[in-house]
């Protein structure tokens, strides 16, 4: 995966929220990038927080929105006395940052797990993904995070497209911003489960309206991205919502805690597609190379010596496999391991060299044409180096 980049914004008045975001994103990352947008956060706020991402091997940018970028004269929502007018900054990251795929996170949001697998879904021809308003009440999205194709952004110059809607229409916007991206993006979109936007904040009038599926939504284990949306944040005297400890737990997280805290490795995701029992080498493989995890797929149901894998915990067996399964492990997966005997299948094998896939095989099982690098048999060694070293 690339390096994952966030994108924050607050004025100066909401830097004790944005600072409890940005102290979640952290704690669950290394290696990330975080652009802050902002009009009036001082220089020295940036240099002391740099100092701590560094530790993380992480980068912290200052953009600074100066000027008219925010007109004066756009207006909140009616009812959006909480909604700071910064909510209209997410307009301007095609200009400030360069990335082609970014996830923008409003300052009332926490984030208590890695996010690898929301930045590796493929975003393709939409402009976002983004959750339903409150786990689908309304059918159009929140935009409180947003994982943005930024390249398309640019391409289709929304950035404009966004002012232009707001600068006409700005006192009759039911949302605001939201309810221009909604028009701009349409169907554009890729539906994100609930885990990623899951929005606290709506209890008590789920409870007034008896929408009672609301309040029975799992909180174990959290979900992933936990969003305080309406006026009834947890940092208040007081909150009628769930959740409010988990936003003091890094609100008041001392940055030391953060430095020290180690990222779980994940582990290399290896595929394998079979028609038969045989793989080659394949015992050796899975017991030295415990940081990967193996794969293994099938059309049909697993004989004995396929199914006595199982035994390792690095091994996954996927017997009688639909076509979306199969591509989505080949989407997921790091290296494919051409190493059965036997027939091939053709299509598997081509779909994981379309996705750039590195394809690796011993010389009594490769298919030339396919595979990247063929190890002899002797040579287990240094497929197994070749493997560890990806």
């Amino acid at each position: 995966m690339s390096r994952p980049v966030f994108v924050l914004a607050a004025d100066y008045g909401y830097l004790r929220y944005l600072e409890a975001t940005l102290k979640s994103v952290c704690y669950h990352h290394d290696n990330c990038k975080v652009y802050i947008m902002n009009r009036d956060i001082p220089q020295e706020w940036f240099i002391g927080i740099r100092k701590r991402l560094k530790c993380r091997n992480s980068e912290l940018v200052d953009i600074k929105l100066t000027g008219d970028a925010i007109s004066k004269e756009w207006k909140m929502a009616p009812d959006g006395g909480h909604i700071n007018y910064m909510t209209f900054a997410r307009y301007f990251i095609p200009q400030f940052v360069e990335e082609e795929k970014v996830l923008y996170l409003d300052s009332d949001v926490i984030v208590t797990r890695p996010l690898n697998n929301l930045f590796e879904i493929e975003l393709d021809n939409n402009l976002v993904a983004a959750a339903k308003i409150v786990f689908g009440l309304e059918d159009r999205f929140n935009a409180g995070v947003l994982l943005i194709n930024n390249k398309l952004w640019k391409e289709e110059n929304i950035q404009k497209q966004c002012i232009d809607i707001t600068n006409s229409e700005h006192e009759t916007l039911p949302e605001a911003d939201q309810t221009v991206l909604n028009r701009l993006c349409g169907h554009r979109y890729i539906v994100l489960d609930d885990t990623y936007n899951f929005q606290i904040g709506y209890d008590r009038l789920a409870e007034q309206r008896k929408q009672y599926f609301i309040l029975e939504k799992s909180l174990n284990p959290l979900p992933a991205i936990i969003h305080y949306l309406s006026e009834d944040k947890p940092w208040n005297l007081f909150s009628f919502s769930r959740l409010r400890d988990v936003w003091w737990k890094y609100s008041l997280m001392d940055w030391s805690e953060i430095i020290a805290h180690e990222i779980p490795k994940r582990n290399k995701e290896i595929l394998i597609m079979t028609h038969s029992q045989e793989l080659e080498q394949i015992e050796i493989l899975v017991k030295r190379l415990p940081e990967c995890t193996f794969n293994i797929m099938a059309l049909t149901l697993m004989g004995d010596k396929l199914n006595s894998l199982r035994k390792y915990e690095n091994v996954r067996l996927h017997p009688a496999l639909l076509e979306w399964n199969i591509n989505r492990l080949i989407h997921e997966c790091d290296v494919y391991l051409d190493i059965n005997h036997g027939e091939k299948n053709q299509e598997v094998i081509e779909k994981v060299k379309e996705s750039g896939k590195l394809i690796l095989s011993f010389e009594n099982t490769a298919n030339e044409y396919y595979t990247d690098k063929v190890f002899n048999l002797s040579e287990i060694e240094e497929m197994i180096e070749h493997l560890k070293n990806i």
